[in-house]
């Protein structure tokens, strides 16, 4: 099982965030938890959208989410900033990355 650090001030102090819509903020917490070690996320709006709880539109929370997300191909998006927030400053020469 993967463990995610999430930032707790989003709620307060991220205007970005603040402005989203209740169920964009669902589906950003559950791309968060669900995509790859690197922050890619193979899209399944039909699991996304039984998880959520609401119909998620692709092209909605695409727009939503600009700046945030970069599409990758037809099914694969990746978190901008993912490994950095996650992991710290990545070094070619620690094995452990």
């Amino acid at each position: 099982m993967a463990k995610r650090f999430f930032e707790t001030t989003i709620w307060t102090q991220n205007q970005w965030f603040r402005t989203l819509p209740p169920k964009s903020k669902l589906f950003w917490f559950y791309i968060l938890s669900s995509c790859d070690s690197v922050g890619v996320w193979e899209e399944d709006f039909d699991l996304a959208s039984f998880v959520i709880g609401e119909e998620i539109i692709k092209e909605e929370v695409y727009a939503e989410l600009t700046g945030k997300i970069k599409i990758l191909s037809d099914k694969k998006i990746w978190i901008i900033g993912f490994c950095s927030f996650q992991y710290g400053e990545l070094i070619r020469e620690n094995k452990k990355n």
